[in-house]
């Protein structure tokens, strides 16, 4: 099992932990209908669950219990990727929920880790002329970069829509729908985009349209 906080690697050894197993349960319709008196078919109301839920059993052999509470500490908010044959390509990105501490013996303890999380594939990164066709299987978040532009206001379409405003050559906008911030060179610049949400697919086709002169690179991870 692999864990990773803001990018850096947690290594479990270093809190005499080691990985058992896991179990997923993706988020499903909970499908709920009321049948009126008289009417021929059910009305149907489909609600599904914001989270996939994950869990991890990991083992604590002759640790004290800081190192098993400063690891649970840093399981907080995390990404994590399962060595295992249907989930090798994947990475949850998780936020914990529950903790379960099981004494096995004097010097062993479980502990069970139950996360609400997102499941995400491949990254992917496209460049964009003057329009695309970007095929989501559900939402997710895309940064969007714009660069080596002639033009002073450059509006993208599709991916729920914005207009940046008083480019300069040689500037590098950022709009990170992953991190929700926006940069000019580096330095935050929120006033300089007019837009109502950051860049988001939908599920289904996206039909990405660029107005303005500018070289604009699309980042986005598949959602599972």
């Amino acid at each position: 099992m692999n864990v990773t906080i803001n990018s850096e690697p947690l290594t479990l050894s270093d809190y005499m932990a080691t990985y058992l197993n896991h179990k997923y349960i993706p988020s499903a319709l909970d499908i709920k209908n009321f049948w009126a008196d008289k009417s021929l078919t059910p009305l149907y109301f489909d609600t599904e669950r914001k989270y996939d839920e994950l869990e991890i059993q990991v083992m604590f052999k002759d640790a004290a219990f800081t190192d098993i509470s400063a690891f649970s500490e840093k399981l907080k908010r995390c990404e994590i990727q399962i060595d295992h044959a249907f989930t090798a390509d994947r990475i949850f990105d998780c936020i914990l929920k529950n903790t379960e501490l099981e004494k096995v013996s004097q010097k062993i303890y479980t502990v069970t880790y139950t996360f609400d999380c997102f499941v995400f594939g491949k990254t992917h990164e496209i460049t964009v002329g003057d329009s695309i066709f970007i095929h989501s299987s559900k939402e997710t978040e895309a940064v969007i970069t714009i660069e080596n532009t002639t033009a002073s206001v450059i509006s993208v379409a599709g991916i729920t829509g914005f207009t940046v405003k008083n480019l300069a050559a040689g500037e590098i906008i950022v709009i990170d729908g992953i991190k929700k911030i926006v940069t000019a060179n580096g330095v935050h610049a929120f006033d300089r985009v007019e837009f109502f949400s950051f860049p988001r697919f939908k599920p289904g086709n996206n039909d990405i349209r660029v107005t303005g002169n500018a070289e604009i690179t699309i980042m986005y991870r598949e959602r599972w």
